[in-house]
This record gives structure tokens, C-alpha cells and sequence, in this order.
């Protein structure tokens, strides 16, 4: 700030804390009802963050990640027992922290995790086949990862026909990629009956094709309720 403004570096910090004790002064801590913890890498260390889900605001970002520094937070937090849930990565010392000192909160992995997974497992079928490529098939392929890593409702008309070509040439890649659309089809669901039917369809999809699969590009989004 002190660059941009071509004020002296001291003032720029003078200024700063003046307006932080000003406003640390009236600011009220309120206890979520729904807590969100996750991290931000920042200055080269990953650092715990703290949010109101429901309100969508900032309550803390902690100097570090670490299970002790999160579990001594959470035991200052005022009315702790406030908290009914708590949504975060699958990150364990999370879990344990929010475990031991929030225990009548449930923690629920939010989705942008669990969906990530599925692209990963896909992202490793993709990266298994290079070995079985020449250097310029294998870096094509690269350049047309984010085609497979799209929903097949967003998949452009020249995208599916490339998109066909290496699903053609290798069924191993179309069947992950089918799974990875199938397993994004339990979000489609509006009710937890509804997704977990889904879900146990797609567990049941898994052993039963093994190495096979029926094609998906109809263009039509997956089988299920559209997301509210």
C-alpha cells in the first residue's frame, strides 16, 4: 500500500491499526449455527480458515492448520454448543479437532471435495494411458484433459467428437469417464432417498462393468431430478 500510495510504510500501519481498533471496538462475535473450516494458502503455508456458511462471512484465519492450533480455537469459541454443523475437506486433523470439542455437531465433507475426487480417479486413468502413446498422442491428450473433465450436458458439439475419438480408441477411458458423469448424477437428486438410490446404482454399475461400458453422449444430462 505504502508503493501505491506513496505514503511512508509507518503511516500506512498506523492507519491500519487505528481503523482495526476501531473496529474491533464494536465488532460481535457471533457463534454459526453452520461453521465452514477449510485453507488458504498463503505466504507459502497453508492456514486454517473459519467461516458463517449461512451468512457467507469471514470469522478467522488462523496462522497455521495444525490440529492443536484448530481444537484450541474451537474451545475458546463462546457458545460453542451452538454449532450443529460443520462443513469442511477431508483433511483428518479437521475432523478431530471438530470431534473432540464439537460433538454434537455433525460434520458433513462438502461437495467441491467429494465431486474432486472423481475427476482425480479420471485424471489418473487418462495419465495411465501415455505409456501406450506416442509423444504427440500424449501430449493431445493433455491439451484435451479439460474435455473429459467436463459434464457431458457442457460438452460442445466439436468437443464430443473429440471426445469420441479417444473414447473410441480406448473403451478403459470411456467407462471412467461415464462413472465420473454418473457419480456427479447423485447431486441431481432432490432427496436423500432419491440420491442414495442413485448412489447405490453406481456402486452397483462399478462391479458389474468392470471394463465395460455403454455409451452416454446423447447429449442429455444424466439420469435424475435437476439440482434445485
Amino acid at each position: 500500500m505504502a508503493d501505491t500510495t506513496g505514503l511512508d510504510e509507518k503511516t500506512v500501519r498506523d492507519i491500519f491499526n487505528a481503523r482495526a481498533e476501531f473496529l474491533g471496538r464494536w465488532h460481535r462475535f457471533e457463534t454459526p449455527r453452520i461453521l465452514g473450516i477449510d485453507e488458504l494458502y498463503l505466504n507459502k503455508r497453508y492456514r486454517c480458515i473459519l467461516t458463517n456458511i449461512e451468512e457467507r462471512t469471514l470469522l478467522d484465519l488462523l496462522a497455521t492448520r495444525r490440529q492443536d492450533v484448530v481444537t484450541n480455537y474451537l474451545m475458546k469459541m463462546k457458545d460453542r454448543q451452538k454449532v450443529k454443523i460443520v462443513s469442511m475437506d477431508m483433511w483428518n486433523p479437521y475432523r478431530a479437532a471438530v470431534k473432540a470439542v464439537l460433538p454434537q455437531a455433525r460434520i458433513v465433507v462438502d461437495k467441491f471435495h467429494v465431486v474432486r475426487m472423481a475427476n482425480d480417479a479420471l485424471e489418473k486413468v487418462r495419465k495411465g494411458l501415455r505409456k501406450e502413446l506416442k509423444p504427440s498422442q500424449s501430449r493431445t491428450l493433455k491439451g484435451d484433459r479439460k474435455i473429459l473433465l467436463k459434464r457431458a450436458h457442457e460438452v460442445s458439439g466439436r468437443e464430443r467428437l473429440i471426445m469420441e475419438t479417444w473414447t473410441g480408441a480406448f473403451p478403459q477411458l470411456l467407462a471412467a469417464y461415464e462413472h465420473k458423469e454418473r457419480f456427479y448424477g447423485i447431486w441431481d437428486a432432490t432427496t436423500r432417498p432419491q440420491a442414495e438410490a442413485v448412489m447405490d446404482e453406481w456402486i452397483a454399475t462399478i462391479r458389474k462393468t468392470r471394463g465395460k461400458s455403454g455409451a452416454i453422449w446423447s447429449g442429455r444430462r444424466a439420469t435424475g431430478a435437476k439440482r434445485s
